[in-house]
């Protein structure tokens, strides 16, 4: 029997990745928080500029390539003029990434059918695959657990600089898929990337593997960019204003006391092109685009690069403060399920989302996760350890323990604070089903996190 706990934080450590709570977070969020905060976005959400009907058609397609059995209910929920979107996000990672992505899909599905509870129209989670992201060199990271021992791996990607949504599965990705699941001791071909298929759509499709039976639309920037012609074209044209919008978002975040976590010194910051999986930033100089090799050989006016976004809006990408603008203006989205740092970034975006145009969605805070394999739990019991305050302090679980006459090995103290805190970080951002459920089944990966409450911000020890 799967047993979820609340573990208790230290008041010092409240906060720390992302904004403080308290007063000044809480202006900083106009919405506010929770079912509330939801269903005041709610009113304005359904106003998307995008034709619905082109949107569905596009995802509705997608999903039947993914291979999603829930794809087609959902697109009929979604083509509903009153239906709402939840939507959670990342990009994609090595066998879908660590735990923390499928929390935040999870928590999408959950949050749609708290809301649906209450409402006429439906609400459709969907998990926005972060795919136009060019960090190769992040997504390609897999860590494992071995002897005790977080093993860093990476996996054969290819080019540093190439848009994840162009990456196509290698001979060499396959047999490094197939040796990590060898060694883990798994088994299924519903697991394993296909030789030639794109590399985002492989990790989207371990996604809804391993969280069968929970209904989530997925979706890739790619494949409704080319609807954004008349978006693009005017939020090009924009540029300026939507830069001063930027700044004053930032300005609002260091005046309550936080960090700014994307900085913008001038309009350079809001726009990438590219094509055939390039992708680099459009610089902005006194009215015009700087001229970029491969994309145009002078300096282009706004009107003019308006024109091109509009003609040739697969060339066009935003980047990460416009990105919720975007969406805004494709789906009709009530609320973003966000970690420490987007809801960090996101602090800034008001300003940018009244320039836009764009009705601004709630932001909820999504709960985080530590599972404990059966092993650990083993080793804790036979240590006198308290699992709940080794997750939340571990120094202090060492001392209780002590204290009560219990003399932990080094290799065993080391081989717990490697499980609970990976390399010094949340263990949620590190290891992913494969690795955290591997002695029990990672197909449950979406069963044992149905148990947490999608509204509940806090962290939670899961013992499968």
């Amino acid at each position: 029997m799967t047993r979820i706990m609340a573990v208790p934080r230290p008041a010092a450590t409240q906060g720390a990745s992302g904004l403080r709570p308290g007063p000044g977070r809480e202006r900083l969020f106009p919405r506010g928080a929770g079912l509330e905060a939801i269903r005041a976005a709610a009113a304005e959400a359904v106003r998307t500029v995008v034709s619905r009907e082109e949107v569905v058609a596009a995802l509705r397609a997608y999903n039947a390539e993914l291979g999603n059995p829930a794809g087609e209910e959902l697109c009929d929920a979604l083509a509903d003029p009153d239906a709402l979107v939840i939507v959670a996000g990342q990009q994609p990672g090595v066998f879908a990434g660590p735990m923390l992505v499928f929390s935040k899909a999870v928590q999408a599905a959950g949050l749609a059918r708290r809301v649906a509870e209450n409402r006429r129209g439906p609400v459709v989670p969907i998990f926005w695959n972060h795919s136009e992201d060019h960090d190769v060199d992040e997504a390609a990271v897999f860590f494992d657990f071995r002897s005790g021992s977080v093993a860093r791996k990476r996996a054969p990607l290819g080019s540093r600089r190439t848009a994840l949504e162009s990456l196509r599965v290698t001979e060499e990705l396959v047999e490094f898929a197939r040796s990590v699941l060898d060694k883990a001791g798994l088994e299924g071909a519903d697991l394993m990337p296909v030789e030639g298929e794109r590399y985002s759509l492989w990790t989207a499709r371990v996604l809804e593997t391993l969280l069968a039976g929970v209904p989530l639309l997925h979706a890739e920037p790619r494949i409704l960019r080319p609807l954004l012609g008349p978006v693009l074209g005017g939020l090009v044209e924009a540029t300026e204003a939507l830069a001063a919008a930027a700044l004053e978002g930032a300005d609002r975040v260091r005046a309550e006391g936080h960090e700014v976590q994307v900085e913008v010194k001038n309009p350079s910051r809001l726009f990438w092109i590219g094509e055939d999986g390039s992708r680099r930033r459009l610089l902005y100089e006194k009215g015009a685009f700087l001229p970029l090799r491969g994309a145009f050989d002078r300096s282009l006016p706004l009107r003019e690069a308006a024109d091109l976004a509009r003609a040739h809006p697969g060339h066009f990408s935003p980047d990460v403060l416009l990105r919720p603008v975007i969406l805004q203006s494709l789906l009709p989205v009530a609320a973003h399920v966000c970690g420490p740092g987007e809801s960090a970034y996101f602090a800034q975006l008001p300003p940018l989302f009244e320039r836009a145009g764009r009705p601004l969605p709630a932001v909820v805070s999504r709960p985080r996760v530590t599972v404990l394999g059966p092993r650990e739990e083993r080793m804790m019991a036979e240590s006198g350890l308290d699992p709940i305050l080794l997750v939340s302090d571990p120094p202090r679980a060492f001392a209780a323990a002590a204290a009560a006459g219990s003399e932990i090995p080094g290799r065993t103290r080391h081989h717990l604070l490697e499980w609970i805190r990976p390399r010094g970080r949340s263990q949620e951002r590190v290891l992913g089903p494969l690795v955290l459920l591997r002695e029990h089944d990672p197909r449950a990966t979406g069963r044992l996190l149905s148990g947490i409450d999608p509204l509940a911000a806090e962290e939670f020890l899961v013992v499968p």
